[in-house]
């Protein structure tokens, strides 16, 4: 196997075995919805605290966002 084969490799396995959710800022809504449903003890009310008190105008915000709040 070549060394970035087997890098690439171990470091799959690390996140598997590491990290319960990995998400991305390009798809937060999903991300906290992730969160919250696989983590609830910690996460739960994640997105609606974030969409109420960082984005602060709700009408400027989608559609399937102010559903969730």
């Amino acid at each position: 196997m070549i060394k970035h084969d087997w890098a690439l490799e171990n470091a799959k396995l690390n996140i598997e075995k590491w990290y319960p959710v990995i998400g991305t800022l390009e798809d937060l809504e999903t991300t906290f919805f992730v969160l919250e449903n696989k983590l609830p003890q910690f996460f739960k009310g994640i997105a609606k605290l974030y969409f109420e008190e960082l984005k602060g105008n709700f009408r400027l915000l989608p559609m399937r966002i102010r559903k969730l709040i």
